[in-house]
């Protein structure tokens, strides 16, 4: 099976969990949807894949899924709680980062045969980090701010104000992370524009899909909402 199939098998799997964990346990749900993606985003960015005729990594449609997360949060319970599960995420994040990497510095028993493994996972670069949790904390709240300005100047039209902002705050977190990056020669100065464009295609293209799934979204809180 192909990158590109595999591609969009994980975007509906991904995207379904999504609606499924918001219709059982609503914003909480969301919450930990938003702390949970950020987390599971880092791990597989670690692994590089070529899809749509792109060198990308792992990651972009279940980071893409945040956005849709806090989207959510914002147009049915306002732009306060869809920053506290911002926050929430951003403290959770720094938190994993943290102890993930204290682990490393146990002495192991002779029969350790996982140490080499969690390393390569764990032992990311700290200015990798450093570039995600700063991305993460200014692309996310901007989403929030921009997804309240479309929705006042356009209150009829969700995916405007759906799309507009996530795009917008996609490329503001592709734009800061690429270029932490490339600032410390993680990445190759030449390849600059290249990277930027490849994981925003890829990340733009994830959150453009998510589009429907807020329209269920939508009707899953209606759903809610009658029943009380």
């Amino acid at each position: 099976m192909n990158n590109e199939i595999l591609w969009f098998i994980m975007l509906i799997c991904t995207y379904s969990s999504l609606i499924i964990i918001y219709k059982l346990f609503g914003k909480k749900g969301l919450f930990a949807w938003v702390t949970s993606s950020v987390i599971i985003a880092n791990i597989q960015v670690l692994k590089q894949i070529t899809i749509f005729g792109f060198n990308a990594t792992l990651g972009n449609i279940i980071y893409a899924s945040s956005y849709v997360a806090t989207d959510i949060l914002s147009e049915f319970y306002g732009r306060k709680i869809s920053k506290k599960a911002v926050y929430i995420g951003f403290i959770s994040f720094i938190a994993f980062a943290f102890i993930t990497n204290i682990q490393l510095y146990f002495s192991t028993s002779s029969s350790d045969i996982y140490l080499k493994s969690l390393e390569s996972i764990f032992s990311s670069i700290p200015i990798l980090l450093v570039a995600s949790i700063i991305a993460y904390i200014i692309s996310q709240l901007n989403d929030i701010y921009l997804y309240q300005f479309i929705k006042d100047k356009f209150p009829k039209f969700l995916f405007i104000r759906s799309n507009g902002s996530t795009l917008v705050s996609e490329l503001i977190d592709t734009i800061i992370f690429v270029s932490i990056a490339t600032y410390f020669n993680i990445f190759p100065k030449e390849a600059y524009l290249d990277i930027v464009i490849s994981t925003y295609f890829i990340k733009g293209f994830a959150g453009i899909l998510g589009t429907p799934f807020i329209y269920i979204a939508k009707c899953v809180y209606q759903n809610k909402k009658n029943s009380i």
